[in-house]
């Protein structure tokens, strides 16, 4: 059987929100994987400890590493990538995430670091471990003889093809410690605002049925680890389909389901014919406490761009 260890750093910054919840990316990665059959372990090294233990243990008997990075996790991603080839020097170190997707050459220049997946890394990652031949993979930076090669960016995943979280794929000390339960119900958004990710990655909208969203509800329900625990729609925008929106919001209603939760929400989305009295009461009854939205600029001129 093929093995992946997913690795999440340490930042280099004190922020509560870090240790709310979980990486979401990796989880899915792991999921994805381990639906397809291949070995895969998760360290969190925000939340677990005894975290550089775990890696040295199992990085001598994994194939392939992946380390999600963001800048503020960039240091602690070089020293974990050089610990990996420390202990096991055959291993593959790849490296995913914000930061290794915005300078991906400038990363897979390190020594510590065989490959760059760029974007969604799901059906990259898979083929990376499965051993595909690097040329034939979309979406990765990768050194072969001492030059740096880049293959085409790869199509944006189908969220309704994404398999369900394993959340057994967590260590069970950060599931029972966990503040925020995390779900993901779409990926990208349609608006193309200037200073967002998406603007530049050009991660359009694409949204889970709203069956599959309550089904993964009643999972998370289900789970000893969860009870009595807050969630989060961790989706970018959650009310982009507001048929959706409501089909979910009276589902969680009608099945049970009913349990705190929090998301963001566009500030314009608060209308008639969008969340309107009527739906905002639904959603309250729901569970929802908070609709948070961002306030990016109080210049006219800048919101324009």
């Amino acid at each position: 059987m093929k093995r992946a260890l997913l690795i999440n750093p340490q930042f280099n910054i004190a922020k509560e929100n870090y240790d709310s919840s979980i990486s979401v990316g990796l989880l899915s990665i792991a999921s994805y994987l381990d639906s397809k059959g291949i070995g895969v372990k998760i360290v969190d090294c925000v939340r677990e400890t005894n975290y550089l233990k775990k890696i040295r243990k199992y990085a001598r008997s994994t194939d392939y590493v992946g380390i999600s990075v963001m800048t503020t996790q960039l240091s602690n991603a070089l020293r974990l990538s050089k610990l990996v080839k420390k202990v096991n020097p055959s291993c593959r170190v790849v490296w995913g995430g914000p930061h290794a997707t915005f300078f991906k050459e400038q990363c897979v220049e390190s020594k510590f670091v065989d490959m760059v997946c760029v974007g969604e890394g799901e059906e990259t990652f898979y083929e990376i471990v499965n051993g595909v031949d690097p040329e034939k993979i979309l979406g990765i930076v990768y050194k072969k003889d001492g030059d740096i090669k880049k293959t085409s960016a790869r199509p944006l995943h189908d969220p309704t093809k994404m398999p369900l979280f394993n959340w057994d794929l967590i260590a069970p000390e950060v599931l029972y410690n966990l503040k925020l339960v995390p779900t993901l119900t779409s990926r990208g958004c349609p608006h193309i605002c200037s200073f967002c990710i998406n603007a530049i990655l050009k991660l359009k909208w694409r949204q889970r049925t709203a069956e599959q969203v309550l089904v993964d509800l009643e999972v998370i329900k289900s789970k000893t680890y969860f009870k009595g625990k807050k969630l989060r729609f961790w989706d970018e925008n959650f009310f982009v389909d507001i048929k959706r929106a409501k089909t979910i919001v009276k589902g969680m209603i009608e099945r049970n389901l009913i349990t705190p939760w929090e998301t963001t929400v566009r500030a314009n989305y608060i209308r008639d014919g969008m969340i309107d009295n009527a739906f905002l009461k639904d959603i309250k009854q729901s569970g929802c406490y908070l609709l948070s939205f961002g306030a990016e600029s109080g210049c006219p001129r800048i919101l324009k761009k």
